[in-house]
């Protein structure tokens, strides 16, 4: 099914509706954004066009992190 068909029904439009306020919710302005890290250490937000080396960098950041306790 093509995106339109999907949309149209209820069901799909009612998923997709609840996503768009998770992210809302979650402070998500552009499409895509990421969210790498947990609870306990916190988020960090990344927006847009992102290249690799930042996500690489923002992962790594996080892993050290949760072994460290940072």
């Amino acid at each position: 099914e093509n995106f339109a068909t999907c949309y149209a029904s209820n069901e799909t439009a009612e998923e997709v509706d609840l996503d768009y306020l998770d992210g809302r919710k979650y402070g998500a302005n552009l499409v895509p954004t990421f969210f790498i890290g947990n609870e306990k250490l916190g988020y960090d937000k990344l927006e847009g066009e992102i290249p690799f080396v930042q996500f690489k960098n923002t992962i790594e950041s996080q892993l050290k992190c949760a072994i460290y306790s940072c």
